[in-house]
Parts: C-alpha cells; structure tokens; sequence
C-alpha cells in the first residue's frame, strides 16, 4: 500500500513500534497462550531496533492482550500507574483519529496486515508519549477488536504450520492429532476430545497445479455446481465481490440433510515467505448484511475451516494444501466410528481437491481459463505473484513443511 494510505502517523520513514515492545515482550511472558508464538523474533523490537528483512513482527495479537494483563504487567515490571484503570477524559488525540479512520479504511479493502501495521504503530507512538487516555482509546476501539479477531485466526494458521513441521510443540491444553491415513502425497490427521460433541482434521495434500488454478475452483462460485456435487445449487454471494473477502451463502446435500451454510472467507496473501491464508468462519460481523434465513427442511451448520496455500516454490509448479476444519456434530461419536468414516472419507477428499484444481488447465471448452484470463477483480495476478515470491525459496512438499514462516511479514518502507 501507499505511504498515503498506510501511513498513520507523520513521516512513512518513522521509526517502527519501538518503545512498545517493552510491553509487548511482557505480554508474551505473561499471556502466551493468547499471543504469537514468535517470542524469539521480537528480541529485536524490544530494544527499539529497526525490524530487520525477513523478521517476523507479528504483534498484534500482543497488543489486543494489554486490556486482559495490564494489571499484573504493571506489578511485574513495577509500572502500576501505566493504565491500571480507565484515565480521565482528556480530549481525542488526532493522531489516534487518524489511525483509527485509515485502519478503517483499510479493513474496508480486507487490507488485514496493514489494518495491522497501522495499529500497532500507533500502540507504539502513544506508549512512547505516554498518553494513557489515547492507549484506552486505542484497545477499546471496535476496529482494533475486529483486526484483533482476524489476526488471532490468521496467526493460528503460523502455529499449526510450527506444529505440523516440528518446530514448535504441541502445548499440554491442545488436542493431539493423530495421523489417520496416509497415501502418496497426502496425510489425514485427527484429533477428538474425550467428552466432545465435535472434531478436527487436518489434512496435507500435495496438488499437481498452480496456486491460481487451485484457488479458481472455488473462487468462481457460479461454475461450482460442475464440479462440486454436494451444491443444491450455486453458491450466492451476499456482499460485492472482492478478492480478499467474499460472504458466502451455500445449500448442500449430504444424504438424508439439507445443510445450509453462510461463512466468510477472508484471503490474506503473504508477500514474505509467498502463501496464501484463506480463513472461512460463520463468526464473523454480520452488520450491514442480509443474511437469508434457513427454511424448515434445511440444517444451518457453522464452518470453521483454515487453509494454508503454498506453492512449493523453487522450479515446482505444484501447490501444498493444509487444510484444518472443527466439526461440530451434536452428539458424541465413538472415536472407532469416526476413525472408520474418516479414513473411507479421505480419499474422495483429496482426490476432489486435486480434481477440482485441473479444471482451469483442462483442454477443450473451460470456462475457468476464461475467468482467469479476464481476472475482473485482480485475484488471479495476486495469485501469480505470490507464486514468483515462492519461486525464490526452498521447495517444499507434504514430509517438508514450513512452519510458523508462512504467516511472517515484514513492512515496505513506504508503510
């Protein structure tokens, strides 16, 4: 983004969170279960040092967790008087409006990693001048809730890559996945609760296609009936178009159910390390939208799914999908039931997944290399993009994963 768009405060070659991350790195110490798990990378920051190239400066997920540890940061770190509770009113600070109004802005556009920047930078410069009515200001309001919420989901997507690549542990409080089937180029894993009523899944495929053709399956939400046969019909869009962001409507049938759905699926494109991050939620803010309500015969289901696009960079023209859903089911599965239903289900998932992504490089009459080709809304030259970024690194496939990289950003120096 342009320095006019991004820029929240003054000069765009302004110094960078700085003082902030004193907090920030008592926050991790005190809330790790709520932050980034990227402590290591912030050592840097915490001195008041320039971000290097390639460091990961994932904070935000630090920042929203200041409302929560405040107090017991203060004890900690002997700054009781910091903001232990609300301050006076002392007037709006201009420098904060001007924040607040271009993450704003930039949340409009589904910009998430610079509604992100904005924000903590502005965290960063009120710390410094120790404006605590702004800092109060600033965590409670709601577009800092709402970056909040979408960097916490797009920063689980960098804790399950650390997870499934071996470089960070699983935590004690966290399910186990269990891998469940396995077969070239693909893993199922599975992790189910003792008491639960609902399930995960993560599976690791390998596609044989570019990112922008995997993603041009379900994109095109018009040409799915063709190919998705579950769909009642074609999926309908419930808010313009756009190519980080689409609301989605969608009646499936699965044997004796009608299953209606109505998610959100919000792309995040990492320039860093060349991925893409797709979050689809049925918890999202629903403000300003007409959601259509189910009819009688049919079962609205919540979605909650992750998937982490890769291409496998180097001279690979290939693509990695990890994909993580939470199902909810309503009644408690015996876990033998589930192991039997979802190894006889695996197969046709993936192999719907590397079908679905050879429709754009078929032969013959495709309507998808049409879409492609006229790209109306800019996704599929993003897309491209991110496969030359991926072609400058290592190649990976399904036994070498990255891990919390994918998720690792870094600034330009026009921000």
């Amino acid at each position: 983004g342009s320095s006019a768009e991004v820029q929240a405060f003054g000069s765009p070659r302004a110094p960078r969170f700085g003082a902030a991350m004193g907090l920030t790195h008592a926050c991790l110490n005190l809330e790790s279960r709520c932050l980034s798990p990227f402590v290591d990378e912030h050592q840097e920051l915490v001195h008041g040092e320039e971000p290097s190239k390639g460091s990961k400066t994932s904070t935000f997920q630090a920042l929203r967790a200041f409302e929560q540890v405040t107090q017991a940061w203060g004890r900690t770190m002997g700054t009781r008087d910091l903001l232990p509770t609300k301050p006076k009113a002392t007037g709006v600070n201009p420098a904060l409006a001007r924040a607040l109004k271009n993450a704003q802005r930039l949340m409009q556009d589904h910009r998430l990693l610079d509604a992100e920047f904005v924000l903590a930078q502005a965290f960063a410069r009120l710390q410094a001048t120790g404006d605590k009515q702004a800092l109060w200001d600033l965590i409670k309001a709601p577009i800092f809730a709402t970056v909040a919420e979408r960097i916490e989901r797009y920063d689980a997507a960098g804790r399950m890559m650390a997870e499934l690549s071996g470089q960070q542990v699983r935590s004690k409080n966290e399910l186990p996945f269990t891998m469940v089937w396995e077969q070239e180029g693909a893993k199922l894993f599975l992790a189910v609760p003792p008491d639960g009523t609902w399930f995960q899944t993560r599976a690791v495929v390998s596609i044989d296609a570019p990112l922008h053709h995997c993603l041009a399956a379900t994109a095109e939400l018009d040409l799915q009936p063709r190919w998705q046969t579950m769909l009642v019909q074609a999926p309908e869009l419930l808010r313009p178009r756009s190519k980080r962001c689409q609301v989605v409507h969608s009646l499936q049938s699965a044997m004796m159910f009608r299953l209606d759905l109505v998610f959100e699926v919000l792309r995040t494109a990492n320039r860093n390390f060349g991925c893409v991050v797709e979050n689809l939620t049925s918890d999202f803010p629903k403000e300003g939208i007409e959601i259509p309500e189910s009819s009688w015969w049919s079962y609205r289901i919540d979605l909650d799914t992750t998937n982490v696009w890769i291409p496998k960079g180097g001279r690979s023209k290939g693509t990695i999908l990890v994909q993580q859903a939470k199902v909810h089911v309503g009644v408690k599965v015996p876990e033998s039931l589930l192991n039997y239903v979802v190894n006889q289900a695996a197969a046709d998932m993936v192999a719907n997944f590397r079908r679905s992504a050879m429709l754009a490089g078929a032969p013959g009459d495709n309507p998808w290399r049409e879409r492609l080709m006229l790209d109306e809304i800019g996704l599929y030259a993003d897309l491209r993009e991110i496969e030359v970024i991926a072609s400058n690194r290592r190649e990976i496939d399904v036994d070498n994963l990255p891990g919390a990289e994918v998720v690792s950003r870094t600034y330009d120096d026009d921000i």
